[in-house]
């Protein structure tokens, strides 16, 4: 889950209307119109990618999309969703990617959270028989500590548990097919020419400025989030793992 929006204390716009859409459905007119209101949105959290690499990295054929509208009918936000199948070591294995983003003036979080919950329960439910799994890539000591809190299963653990082979091998061959660089000296970290427009406001946060264990962490393991230091995670979608992440997310509390 790329994830970098900023925590901001003026009043927000609230969502007026969702859209879902499957990406290489629609005629290219209007697929070309999304990437640059998409874009648009992406570029008020990070700089450093082109257009072009945007489309050809982030949307995709198969590429599920939930569009967030304001009153005016501006695009306030967007959700983007694939599934890859990544063959490792004889299991059938499907890995969740996806992007969060929303303009800093609209509340999002909790209709994009939703809208996630939502896609992932579909998902499992469609590929009962398949183990699913959740890509996220944590750009910012925030977005590592929202996803450390809503579930209680995931890699690399706070608590040091050490993630089965095979995670390691399957997110390297996503990395590839993404055209990703990851660090020589941690497997987990992924170095990027896009980062954080206003890395800032995030240590100006009050979340910053009062950090816990997860924080910490975070901070400890990729010190240079803010140029472009991102990383990896996994998260196992099995049944509990999700039930917990939805119970946490009605909760609005994290996790131990």
């Amino acid at each position: 889950m790329d994830s970098t929006i900023e925590p901001v204390r003026r009043t927000q716009e609230r969502i007026h209307r969702r859209r879902r859409v499957v990406f290489g459905e629609l005629p290219e007119r209007e697929r070309e119109a999304i990437v640059d209101e998409t874009f648009e949105i992406w570029s008020e959290h990070v700089v450093g990618n082109t257009r072009a690499e945007f489309r050809e990295h982030r949307l995709f054929d198969d590429t599920r999309l939930h569009l967030f509208y304001g009153v005016s009918g501006e695009l306030a936000a967007f959700l983007n969703f694939t599934v890859d199948p990544i063959p490792v070591s004889g299991r059938r294995l499907l890995v969740v990617s996806c992007a969060v983003m929303s303009r800093l003036h609209y509340r999002a979080m909790v209709p994009l959270a939703t809208a996630l919950t939502q896609e992932i329960l579909r998902t499992r439910l469609t590929f009962a028989r398949h183990e699913l799994a959740y890509n996220a890539v944590a750009s910012s000591p925030i977005s590592f500590g929202t996803l450390t809190r809503f579930t209680p299963e995931y890699y690399p653990h706070v608590d040091g548990r050490v993630a089965p082979a095979y995670i390691l091998d399957a997110l390297t061959e996503l990395a590839h097919r993404r055209d990703l660089v990851i660090d020589d000296h941690d497997p987990w970290i992924l170095r990027s020419d896009a980062v954080i427009r206003h890395p800032d406001r995030i240590r100006a946060s009050r979340t910053m400025q009062n950090p816990d264990r997860f924080i910490r962490w975070f901070l400890d393991r990729a010190p240079n989030w803010d140029t472009g230091e991102l990383l990896m995670m996994w998260i196992p979608l099995t049944f509990g793992n999700v039930c917990a992440g939805l119970m946490n997310l009605v909760r609005r509390r994290p996790i131990g």
